[in-house]
């Protein structure tokens, strides 16, 4: 996530904010995960619970909505159909179950040929989410949960990097949402095509798609009343918004599964060339490759995302910005190509 300029006089404080997160289900022992995890009419491979909040207390308890061994009622999955409610919760524990079955039904619906390039994305985006979901809530509290995560992240980079068809529909694949998890998966998919532009391998490219989806994993600890202010940070305030990237870094260094690659674009994907940035100033050829790219790609999702204290800018506004940053703060031939892969994307 980029830094916010100071506000317009007319910012609507009423705006979605990008990032607004979903309740803290890590500190009941559970995991948000995507009903989409689960098959209608199959026997459930644990227990599922929906967080319900009070309105008059606000507080939050865990509503058993479909136990282990049965199915979804009809009346339960036709309404979280209908209404695109996304987010269930499961025990800690029953995560590796989870993401393993999740995994295969993936695996076959995209090995499927007669499944269509927008359902393929789909399920691969979802994919996405939940894993960043789960870092989200994991943060600091275990390290099992942030292995899971990242193992799930993994996955879904790699199964992305065999599905030509699917990066090249890049308008498809691209989250309409504005959390910061949707963010997060908007930003991986476009380093992911811009990495395959630059001609990186395979070995690299997943190193890049596992940075994007994981680089804002630090703002989980940065409170939610200063990311979402509408008017201008204290001094203290944009302090603990910039400790983001460090704070990522060391939450997802307690993965094995997480390359030293990735882990260096979630602590450098914000410094400037000419050693302004932050968390550690470096600069120009001292930020490593991969995020710098990411940078670019941030910038411009931010651009277009619409913010507690301005309006989403349109695509050819945020490109302007792109090419007037480049140079001390933004990669020139990074930006330059960005441009180019997005148009020719969305003409």
């Amino acid at each position: 996530m980029t830094e916010r300029p100071k506000p317009s006089a007319d910012a609507d404080p009423t705006r979605q904010a990008l990032t607004k997160v979903q309740i803290d289900a890590g500190q009941q022992g559970m995991a948000p995960i995507s009903f989409l995890a689960f098959a209608k009419d199959e026997p459930c491979l644990c227990d599922v619970f929906l967080p319900v909040v009070d309105p008059a207390s606000k507080a939050v308890t865990m509503r058993l909505i479909c136990p282990q061994g049965q199915a979804f009622k009809a009346e339960v999955w036709d309404h979280f159909s209908r209404s695109g409610l996304r987010g269930v919760c499961v025990k800690n524990l029953d995560l590796p179950l989870i993401f393993d079955a999740m995994t295969t039904r993936a695996q076959e619906k995209i090995a499927d040929s007669a499944v269509s390039c927008p359902e393929k994305a789909g399920i691969l985006k979802e994919m996405a989410s939940m894993s960043v979901r789960v870092m989200f809530a994991a943060s600091e509290r275990d390290a099992e949960n942030t292995e899971l995560a990242c193992c799930l992240a993994q996955r879904t980079v790699g199964m992305l990097l065999k599905e030509d068809e699917v990066l090249r529909n890049l308008s498809q694949l691209l989250v309409s949402g504005r959390t910061l998890f949707d963010h997060s998966i908007n930003v991986c998919l476009m380093s992911l095509v811009l990495g395959r532009r630059l001609g990186l391998d395979k070995g690299r490219l997943l190193c890049l798609g596992l940075g994007a989806l994981m680089h804002d994993v630090g703002m989980a600890r940065v409170p939610a009343e200063v990311l979402n202010k509408p008017g201008d940070l204290t001094a203290e305030e944009r302090g603990l918004i910039q400790k983001h990237p460090r704070l990522g870094h060391q939450v997802l260094s307690l993965a094995k599964s997480m390359p030293y690659d990735a882990l260096n674009v979630v602590l450098n994907h914000h410094e400037r060339a000419d050693g302004k940035g932050y968390p550690t100033g470096v600069s120009e050829s001292s930020i490593p490759y991969l995020a710098r790219l990411v940078k670019v790609v941030d910038a411009y999702d931010a651009m277009t995302s619409p913010r507690p204290y301005r309006a989403a800018l349109a695509p050819t506004e945020a490109a302007v910005m792109l090419l007037n940053q480049a140079g001390p703060d933004l990669d020139h031939a990074m930006a330059v190509e960005f441009i180019r892969m997005h148009r020719e994307a969305f003409r």
